[in-house]
């Protein structure tokens, strides 16, 4: 092999003279022969027994075998291989590069000769290196029935210790990498056109690469391995040739997953692109398998390529992370790394890609055929630990949505992650896995604050939304939001462990999620896109809001067990997301509002009315259900917080600009319910000291809640107060009770037209016990003094105020916004000082409400009331009939990828509202809609009747 090596470089050499370089022409036609005979002789031998051995090999008996066979095993013999094939694979370069007539006068036999050598050497010997890390991970497993665990053992082996030098010292592995990568391919012609000798040629490098792909996964796996001590191994993957061939393989997963590569990437290391690839992609299908290596055009590619790429994401993942080998075996050896270039960065996501496109059968022909092998599947959930890149997180969302369909359709079954890193905080390995473990990827780069779109891996804000557009980031959302549902309601009917398990491992998706859905860093298009998620959510929340009255209405014992546990389930997963997804509704209509109607945004109306609809009826059943519990501080806290966003959604809705609701889509919010529900939670005796936080500073927080909930009422009522069409039904709800001995004036006419006699005072106890005390405990201590304003308007003659109650509102709103609001104490009582106001009026009125005043109401038996009766809203009037989703509340199917994506037909009566199937149409009309049904379609046929 030396004279072989020697020869070589005479030919290559320029300087050489004319006899020279024939001479060393003729060595080598001499000496090639020889000796590829001599490796098929000495190796084959070997591959044969090992892998007879190898599945019930142990560390002796793989001692034992390096001991029968030293020679191929030792440091000198392996450097001598690997000088041979970097010398025949710069002649087989060498020979390529020259022009035909300098080929016709040296011969084409030599030529040739290097051609096949270069090739067919390179691919025994990669089996080779891969057979010797086999070796290498068997030293360190114990003897066979010692009882011991698997693992590395106390102390290296001799035999390990020498033949881990070896493969290290030889450069044998990038030797073999650089003939795989730069040995001359076929004309593409030719090959497609069915040339034995070139597909041959093709067929030895796709086979080189196979096994050195296997050996150093291998190398990784001893790299990671605690207590190898495989650290010098790092040295063979820091050689360029090694890490160009890891970027030329998921060069080539990106050409078998038709992903198209821009200029510059792929090939890595100053190497180019490499030709095998593009091969492929020219004749149009995969080439080679593991399994036969004769096999020009495989038809069944599934399993054997979906673990060829599922090893090359992993070793591309410990080349963009190489921090992983520290974290994973403590080793000082691995202890400095620097940060990955931006172009294997790319990589990553281009990656990531074509692995999704390969499992939805989008890949090249050929590809993954006849169907995905899901157990073989890459898995994310190491680099979702580390990338920086949104794009590369969302491309992993979208496989592992497509992984869970394939469980939820029974396609597969058990974890799909066979490959998965630990780190030494296991807890957090377990909670960043599968859909949660891709969305806590976007959660974790955008944690501390708002990061620019070059620190997620784009160069400015268009192209990020571009990228996630093409990852469908917004679809995958949707799409995991649904299939958690699913599982969850499959679970729950079925004893199947499959099924509980998966329900276990998306139970934080719909937080996730909802939290994912607030990242103001990812553009709002690529977010909320046309509202599939919200939409999903709304129709999740009716669900479960149907199910609480049923269980109030069973009132049975069982029946408070389960809502007791549905009530934990809700607070610790579906309210949480609830506050989420209200504010990205609320961000919608404010970045609609800012664009105007011509913006890109196009937020649909329709959608925010159903979800603030349903987290407003959803939070009033919670609240309303968990106060007659007595909760506990910590429940009250997060039931305080999801109470102030369904409130600020209805504020939002009584004052927006763009996105509004209508009058009647407003009242079908429930609007007093959920100011009752909110006061009956403030009104139960848990002070702010009870209210505890993690940290002071989260306690002083939470300590604030309460106060500031009142506040929210407050701000709530008087946007409700000053609407339009509203006011006189609001003064309504706030005048005494009938019979409650109130002072002051009655309603107006007007207010008793509008309010019907259910309705009156429903507020104003709540009011009074609940939120003043409150309000004198916040910041806003002019707050106290504007709810009594707002109170003595609603029983007054004038409302109070030149214009009646609503301007009365409207004033006390804009002197609050302003900070120009004034107070003044008459008889130790705090009024609110108006533009406008008769001081002395005042004064009298005040001493004239002291003699009479009412002692407050027993609080204990405000709680214990139910809620004020619901407010009969029209359905022609509310209802959204543009929106394709199910209408009857309890519909439990999620399946497609969107609601929209249902077979959904509309009520042919009233054409008010749709369903998915005859049994939702069926059960609705028993719920209810029978009725409303009639009176819609009979207000669609009065005469003067907008169209429907």
């Amino acid at each position: 092999m030396a004279a072989l090596s020697a020869a070589v470089k005479v030919v290559v050499d320029r300087s050489s003279t004319p006899d020279a370089q024939r001479m060393a022409e003729v060595q080598i036609s001499t000496y090639l022969v020889p000796s590829q005979a001599m490796l098929k002789r000495c190796l084959n031998p070997l591959h044969t027994f090992w892998r007879a051995i190898l599945p019930r090999a142990d560390g002796h008996s793989a001692a034992l075998f390096l001991q029968a066979c030293p020679m191929p095993w030792q440091l000198e013999w392996l450097s001598a291989a690997a000088d041979t094939l970097r010398a025949c694979t710069q002649y087989a370069c060498f020979t390529a590069q020259q022009d035909s007539r300098e080929r016709e006068r040296q011969g084409q036999t030599g030529a040739m000769a290097a051609a096949n050598f270069s090739t067919e050497s390179a691919t025994q010997l990669a089996a080779h290196a891969g057979m010797g890390m086999s070796v290498l991970l068997t030293l360190l497993a114990p003897p066979t029935g010692s009882g011991v665990s698997g693992g590395p053992a106390q102390e290296q082996p001799a035999a390990f210790r020498q033949l881990l030098s070896a493969l290290a010292g030889s450069g044998l592995l990038p030797a073999v990498a650089a003939a795989a990568l730069r040995t001359p391919g076929p004309d593409p012609d030719r090959a497609r056109n069915g040339d034995q000798d070139s597909q041959i040629s093709a067929l030895y490098v796709a086979n080189c690469a196979g096994y050195l792909q296997a050996a150093l996964h291998i190398a990784r796996q001893l790299m990671t391995t605690p207590g190898a001590g495989a650290a010098p191994l790092a040295g063979v993957f820091a050689q360029p040739d090694v890490a160009a061939f890891q970027e030329a393989l998921v060069e080539r997963l990106c050409v078998h997953g038709g992903v198209e590569l821009e200029p510059g990437e792929g090939g890595g290391q100053g190497q180019g692109r490499w030709w095998l690839p593009q091969l492929e992609a020219k004749v149009g299908h995969v080439i080679g398998s593991p399994n036969n290596p004769r096999e020009w055009n495989i038809t069944g590619t599934a399993e054997v390529y979906a673990e060829v790429h599922r090893t090359t994401m992993i070793l591309l993942f410990f080349q963009l992370y190489p921090s992983a080998c520290y974290m994973l075996t403590a080793d000082d050896s691995f202890a400095e790394f620097s940060a990955p270039p931006a172009r294997l960065l790319r990589l990553e996501s281009k990656a990531w890609e074509a692995v999704c496109r390969l499992y939805r059968g989008q890949g090249l022909a050929g590809s993954y055929g006849p169907k995905p092998a899901w157990d073989c599947m890459p898995c994310p959930d190491p680099f979702m630990n580390y990338t920086p890149r949104a794009e590369s997180a969302a491309w992993a969302l979208a496989l592992c949505v497509e992984a869970v369909e394939a469980e939820l359709d029974g396609r597969h079954w058990g974890n799909f992650n066979p490959f998965r890193i630990v780190s030494k905080d296991v807890s957090q390995a377990q909670r960043l896995h599968g859909v949660a473990g891709a969305l806590h990827a976007l959660l974790r780069m955008v944690n501390y604050g708002l990061p620019s779109p070059e620190k997620l891996g784009a160069a400015s804000r268009e192209e990020l939304q571009a990228q996630l557009c093409r990852a469908g980031l917004a679809t995958s959302l949707n799409h995991a939001l649904r299939q958690a549902f699913t599982a969850a309601d499959r679970a729950a009917t079925s004893g199947s462990p499959e099924l509980q398990r998966l329900a276990t491992d998306l139970s934080a998706v719909p937080i996730c999620v909802a939290q994912v859905h607030t990242l103001r860093a990812l553009p709002l298009p690529n977010r909320i896109d046309d509202g599939g998620a919200l939409v999903t959510f709304a129709k999740r929340a009716a669900m479960m809001t149907q199910r609480l009255q049923e269980l109030e209405a069973a009132g049975s014992a069982e029946a408070r067990r389960q809502e007791r546990d549905l009530l934990a389930a809700l607070l610790h997963n579906l309210l949480p997301a609830a506050s989420c997804f209200v504010s990205t509704a609320l961000a919608a209509g404010e970045a609609a509002s800012e664009q105007g109607s011509g913006g890109a945004l196009q937020a649909d109306p329709e959608v925010a009315a159903l979800l603030g609809r349903s987290v407003c009826l959803l939070v009033t059943q919670v609240l309303a259900r968990s106060v007659l519990r007595r909760v506990g501080a910590a429940t009250s806290k997060r039931l305080l917080e999801e109470a102030c966003a369904a409130l600020d959604y209805l504020r939002w809705a009584c004052t927006a600009t763009v996105l509004a609701l209508s009058t009647p889509r407003l009242l079908a919010c429930q609007p007093p319910r959920l100011l009752a529900a909110t006061c009956k939670l403030l009104c139960a005796d848990l002070t702010p000291s009870e209210v505890t936080g993690s940290t002071p500073e989260a306690a002083g927080k939470a300590a604030e809640l309460p106060s500031l909930a009142a506040v929210q009422v407050l701000y709530c009522l008087l946007d409700l107060s000053a609407h339009p069409q509203l006011g006189d039904r609001v003064r309504t709800w706030l005048a005494p009770p009938e019979g409650s001995g109130g002072g002051g004036a009655t309603a107006d006419g007007a207010c008793a037209d509008q309010g019907a006699a259910a309705e009156r005072g429903c507020l104003e106890p709540l009011v009074r016990s609940g939120v003043l005390s409150r309000l004198s405990e916040s910041e806003a201590d002019t707050g106290g003094a504007a709810l009594l304003s707002l109170l003595r308007a609603a029983v007054a003659e004038n409302g109070e105020a030149p214009g009646g109650f609503q301007a009365h509102a409207r004033s006390i709103r804009e002197e609050i916004q302003a900070g120009t609001i004034s107070v003044v104490r008459v008889g130790g009582a705090e009024h609110l000082v108006l533009p406008g106001s008769d001081l002395e009026d005042m004064i009298a009125r005040e001493l004239s409400e002291q003699e009479g005043t009412a002692a407050l109401p027993d609080v204990t038996a405000l709680v214990a009331a139910p809620l004020p009766p619901p407010l009969a809203v029209p359905l022609a009037e509310a209802a959204l009939r543009e929106l394709r989703v199910c209408a009857y509340p309890g519909c439990l199917s999620y399946g497609g990828r969107s609601e929209a994506g249902l077979s959904l037909k509309q009520c042919a009566r009233c054409k008010c509202v749709r369903y998915c199937g005859a049994a939702c149409q069926a059960a609705h009309w028993k719920a209810g809609h029978k009725e409303e049904c009639q009176a819609a379609a009979a207000a669609a046929a009065a005469p003067g009747a907008p169209p429907a």
